[in-house]
């Protein structure tokens, strides 16, 4: 292969990471690659990846003799030269360490002058450098920027997973303020050892340089040019309510943005949400939310905001272009709720914010809260996606308001609006028992009386609903919906067809599921026809509920209205 590469002249990219070439190796690709005196090969190639190949002689658990003259003769390859020449390398997972560190950092130079071009992009992502090898990497990019004007060639770096420190992150920051120019398109420090702190330090850099695409401990900028989307990422990035200052004045600066993401960044502790006087950064972020025109994916997941911190976000999206929220454990209860039905509920007027997905799971909304979301569910006709699992919407499956109310909202009830647009519901986690699923019903698609347009998908997982009932709401739900139910098809199917099973302990297994789904508001008698079975239930005169009584066999899609709720 090596030999063929000095002839070729139309290859520019050249992948051969995954191979174990070890030191060996190395030396025989740079050979394909040199040019000298006497030889000129291969100057087409452009791009090359040696990621994941055991450069130095150590293997990826850690076993072997370390050995840098695979990685000596590659950097003589990597000097800038007249008509071409690799200008992005990568040499990734290959255990460097500080020594091979000091190799590689002879390949960065200041851009070279006339013809000549050196290297562009270096890519050194867990290579066990450590902080004394990720400094002498960013020493040797501070020399090469003060050195000459120009800057240096070395536009885009990867020093991910190298366990970066403080003290170099305090020299990156050095580096970067270097000269009104960006010096680095693209940067990424991710997963180092550096605290919150020196992260807050480089997120300061992005206000300086929006233009420029920077990854570091959970966060990801990118902007390359002012018209592109810019997506700000600081996800885990444990930067407090002092970041989220500085994600704020990023995101006002930054008017390409369409996607932020400050989930689990410690906004507040778990044990303590924000009180009234701690949320000066969510006021920031809420005013800057009204000023952004392009943010559309927000994500504060985990901050545990409380209600008050949830409250004064809310008055941000007035007006704001977001359409997709994750405000899931944020300790917001039912307070938080009610701040969010006006944002339902507007979204028909100009200049309102138009959720099209919202996920408020994990944040003690009960009884009332749910009640609150379902009223100006009715007119809403933008929110596609409701997350509302892992509450406590029932009350421990004692109080059924908030789901009749939900179900109300979601069903054609004579002279009542009601929402068309929702087509994903979770409401996993909620303890909602029987007496849920037969509200339940009233949501699924083609059930008479239930939603029109359907859900597509709706997640009734941990709910407590027994075997017998899952059964049953399969039974009654649209093949093409994406019911969750406890339970498998299998499961479900091996119930229908038990082995052994008499058709007496069939009918009554039907019975049961049947009798389970009545309305005590309706009439004394109704019907259903069922894929199994047409049967008719009498209520006695004390209102309790007579046995079901087999009528016969139909099909399906010959059966007739049937009001099945509990309310």
């Amino acid at each position: 292969l090596a030999y063929a590469l000095r002839f070729t002249t139309s290859l520019t990219w050249l992948n051969l990471s995954h191979n174990t070439l070890g030191p060996w190796g190395a030396k025989a690709v740079s050979a394909a690659l040199q040019t000298n005196a006497k030889h000129v090969f291969n100057q087409s190639i452009r791009t090359l990846d040696l990621s994941h190949n055991c450069l130095c002689g150590i293997s990826s658990v850690g076993v072997g003799v370390h050995d840098v003259s695979g990685l000596e003769a590659l950097v003589r390859v990597l000097q800038p030269r007249e008509g071409g020449g690799v200008t992005a390398v990568d040499v990734s997972h290959n255990r460097l360490g500080p020594q091979g560190a000091k190799v590689v950092a002879d390949a960065i130079r200041s851009k070279p002058g006339g013809d000549e071009e050196g290297l562009c992009a270096l890519g050194l992502q867990s290579n066990a450098l450590g902080a004394d090898g990720s400094t002498i990497i960013l020493e040797r990019v501070e020399r090469c920027v003060q050195a000459c004007d120009g800057g240096c060639s070395l536009t885009e770096l990867n020093l991910a997973e190298n366990g970066l420190d403080d003290g170099g992150v305090d020299l990156l920051e050095r580096v970067l303020r270097q000269g009104e120019a960006p010096v680095f398109n693209s940067l990424d420090v991710r997963c180092n050892t550096y605290g919150p702190a020196a992260g807050l330090k480089l997120a300061g850099l992005v206000t300086m340089h929006p233009n420029h695409w920077i990854k570091f401990n959970g966060v990801e900028v990118n902007a390359l040019k002012s018209d592109n989307p810019l997506q700000i990422k600081f996800h885990d990035g444990l930067i407090g309510m002092e970041g989220l200052v500085v994600v704020a004045d990023v995101l006002r600066c930054c008017d390409t943005a369409n996607t932020l993401d400050v989930a689990n960044c410690r906004i507040a502790g778990r044990e303590s949400p924000l009180e009234t006087e701690h949320v000066v950064g969510i006021d920031r972020l809420s005013h800057a939310l009204q000023e952004s025109k392009a943010l559309t994916y927000l994500d504060l997941s985990r901050n545990y905001m409380g209600p008050r911190g949830v409250v004064r976000l809310v008055a941000g999206l007035k007006g704001s272009s977001v359409i997709a929220l994750k405000l899931a454990h944020n300790c917001m209860g039912d307070e938080g709720a009610f701040a969010f039905s006006n944002v339902i509920a507007q979204d028909s007027q100009p200049d309102s914010c138009k959720l099209q997905s919202l996920d408020l799971s994990a944040n003690g909304i009960g009884v009332a809260g749910l009640e609150s979301l379902a009223e100006p569910l009715r007119q809403n006709q933008s929110l596609d996606t409701l997350d509302l699992a892992d509450n406590d919407i029932a009350c421990g499956g004692t109080d059924m308001t908030g789901l009749e109310a939900l179900a109300v909202a979601l069903s054609p009830v004579e002279d009542s609006d009601y929402n068309t647009t929702v087509n994903e519901l979770n409401l996993a986690g909620n303890v909602l028992g029987s007496d849920g699923a037969m509200i339940i019903v009233d949501m699924l698609p083609d059930y008479p009386h239930g939603l029109i347009n359907g859900l597509d998908s709706l997640d009734i997982r941990r709910t407590q609903i027994d075997k017998v009932t899952s059964w049953g709401l399969r039974k009654l739900s649209r093949a093409d919906v994406k019911l969750l139910l406890d339970y498998s098809d299998e499961e479900l199917d091996e119930m229908e067809m038990e082995e052994g099973e008499d058709e007496a302990q069939g009918e009554e297994r039907d019975d049961l599921v049947a009798g389970q789904f009545s309305d005590d508001e309706a009439e004394n008698r109704y019907t259903y026809d069922s894929e199994l079975y047409e049967f008719s239930v009498d209520l006695e005169s004390d209102g309790s509920e007579a046995s079901p009584v087999d009528t016969g066999m139909v099909r399906r899609d010959k059966r007739q209205p049937f009001r099945a709720s509990s309310y």
